[in-house]
């Protein structure tokens, strides 16, 4: 009736595992929510890591960025 096979059905399985096996923990990493857990409770370390950032991107960005564009 809906056209989807038993087939489909595996493949779209083993797809899911396999996204979430391979990029769940990117995706999470990303995710505000969880941003929002850190900060309220591990906001020492959550500072001390926006202070790394930023750093970096001031430093250490910059430099790659210009080494990039003379290769």
């Amino acid at each position: 009736m809906s056209g989807v096979t038993a087939n489909d059905l595996r493949t779209a399985e083993a797809t899911v595992r396999s996204r979430e096996e391979n990029e769940f923990t990117d995706w999470f990493s990303l995710w505000g929510p969880w941003h929002a857990v850190l900060k309220r409770t591990e906001a020492d370390r959550w500072a001390q890591a926006e202070e790394q950032k930023y750093e970096m991107l001031e430093n250490e960005y910059s430099q790659r960025v210009a080494d990039r564009l003379k290769a």
